[in-house]
């Protein structure tokens, strides 16, 4: 959750504008600095989950999804037998325009779009799916929304460096330290 959500600051920190836009859906649903996030707040942050899942598809935290075949299948024509290890490169997929209109650009608001559907419900899947998805998603999903709900009302988040791309050990991770400015608000 870490290198997530430093990719999900850096993206806000790049695009002040849905920073502002995220900003004030959490001061209208906690106007109060002292404010708790309760359930029904925690499902009304739309605009951060939006921007959050922007920031995953942009930087996921893993390569990709790795699976045995338990079965002979074809594939865009091609038979690939039993046993055969697949591997799903979500980097590439989260970049394709056959997938995301603009997908080199951080738009929050495709995930709340109507118009703007999946083409392929396969086509993101960062916590994988089915009997193998992530145990931990709901944990991560929780974690990283309330600590960025704490920081985005306390402070404006800025960055005046180098682009930040990615690099790949276990997990993907930021390829340069991450220097934000957080300036109180």
């Amino acid at each position: 959750t870490s290198n997530t959500i430093g990719f999900f600051f850096y993206h806000l920190a790049k695009n002040p504008d849905k920073q502002q836009i995220l900003y004030e859906e959490i001061k209208k649903l906690l106007p109060n600095k002292n404010d708790k996030i309760t359930p029904a707040i925690f499902g009304e942050l739309r605009y951060l989950k939006s921007c959050l899942k922007e920031a995953i598809r942009l930087d996921p935290i893993v390569r990709g999804n790795a699976r045995t075949l338990d079965h002979d299948v074809v594939i865009c024509g091609y038979r690939i037998p039993a046993n055969t290890m697949i591997f799903c490169i979500l980097h590439v997929i989260y970049r394709d325009e056959k997938y995301f209109k603009d997908a080199d650009q951080y738009k929050p608001e495709r995930w709340l779009n109507k118009e703007e559907k999946l083409t392929n419900p396969y086509a993101f899947l960062p916590f994988g799916t089915g009997v193998r998805s992530c145990i931990g998603r709901r944990l991560a999903e929780l974690e990283m929304i309330c600590i960025a709900t704490e920081i985005i009302r306390n402070f404006k988040v800025e960055y005046h460096y180098e682009d930040i791309d990615m690099y790949t050990r276990m997990v993907n991770c930021p390829d340069r330290p991450l220097k934000f400015t957080f300036i109180e608000r």
